[in-house]
């Protein structure tokens, strides 16, 4: 992965209880800090090929 910002992925599922409370969070921060880093979220039921690959 290459940007020239820092990047942060989240990765989350529905039923994870965590990712839902701290996802509001990232939505601040991402009005707070726009254009200063980037952000993704990964839902990892419907993204199942990607989790693995990042050990989650």
């Amino acid at each position: 992965m290459e940007s020239k910002v820092p990047v942060m992925v989240m990765f989350t599922a529905e039923w994870c209880g965590a990712c839902r409370a701290m996802s509001p969070m990232l939505d601040q921060l991402n009005s707070e800090f726009a254009g200063r880093f980037k952000s993704y979220r990964v839902d990892i039921d419907l993204e199942r090929e990607i989790a693995p690959r990042w050990d989650i």
